[in-house]
């Protein structure tokens, strides 16, 4: 099948869920396998992912054809385009520091794709199969933020009708990401300093913690250099944060991209619509 049919994606079903069948099944060509009996929800999310991972190959695939007439060659990376100088010493950065684990601060103004930096990063690390979750720190109220990220109990608060888990524990096994975390009110950079450090979480109106296992990648369009040395963020949060920093140059700056970003959203739009859109005029 994935001779005459490499864009199918085969799941197996078995009644012998044991390592050696998956691993048969995965070297025979299989993207992935369920067991029998199976549940419903295991099925969906299954088919989900193999139809995410099969639509990001058709993307990339018609994105690769669609680039492939820049001089020098456009590379494509997680959902990001490839092509500047800068850009390439960038890609060759993030597959360095997407191998280890630990915190990364990512830097540049708005707009210029910091959240695409940090889900090629998850992407490429040893977390891919894991949540990816995001949160931006600048448009949540800082009443409810603490909720969102840490989660309360039921009673924590007005309107806490029931348990609810925060976005650490949505990310378990995964990576989270928060953006504009320069905007984090100075109560909840305590807190998540505390998190960093031994890697537990106390939901609200709860007194046990919980353990997490979740790598934290953030970024922010702000001078935190600055805000540590005025005071306005906390120094020892930003030593934890900034163990890989990463730096993304506004699109000003690297001129080069703009005919690859053109023709890739050319050919984005006319995938979306069905239409034979022309590219710019010269």
């Amino acid at each position: 099948i994935a001779e005459r049919w490499p864009d199918i994606k085969v799941i197996l079903v078995t009644g012998e869920p044991t390592v050696e069948t998956a691993a048969s099944a995965v070297r025979s060509g299989a993207y992935d396998y369920i067991s029998k009996p199976f549940k419903q929800d295991e099925v969906l999310l299954t088919l989900r992912k193999a139809e995410e991972r099969l639509r990001l190959r058709r993307e990339n695939a018609r994105l690769r054809a669609a680039l492939a007439e820049f001089e020098g060659g456009v590379e494509v990376l997680g959902r990001m385009l490839i092509h500047s100088a800068a850009m390439r010493q960038l890609a060759k950065t993030m597959r360095k520091v997407a191998r280890f684990e630990t915190t990364v601060l990512i830097l540049g103004e708005s707009g210029v794709g910091k959240e695409l930096v940090c889900r090629a990063l998850h992407e490429l690390g040893p977390r891919k199969e894991g949540p990816f979750v995001a949160l931006n720190c600048g448009a949540i109220p800082e009443g409810l933020l603490e909720s969102e990220l840490f989660g309360h109990a039921k009673g924590a608060f007005t309107g806490a009708t029931r348990d609810r888990p925060g976005l650490f524990e949505e990310a378990e096994g995964g990576s989270l990401f928060l953006d504009e975390i320069g905007d984090m009110p100075a109560s909840l950079q305590a807190k998540l300093t505390r998190v960093l450090e031994d890697r537990h979480i106390r939901r609200l109106g709860e007194v046990r913690e919980r353990a997490v296992d979740v790598r934290l990648i953030a970024a922010t369009h702000r001078d935190i250099e600055r805000m540590v040395a005025d005071g306005t963020f906390r120094e020892d949060l930003w030593y934890r944060l900034n163990v890989f920093t990463l730096s993304l140059p506004p699109l000003r700056e690297r001129p080069e991209d703009v005919p690859a970003l053109v023709a890739h959203f050319v050919e984005h739009f006319r995938g979306a619509f069905g239409r034979d859109l022309a590219g710019p005029s010269p």
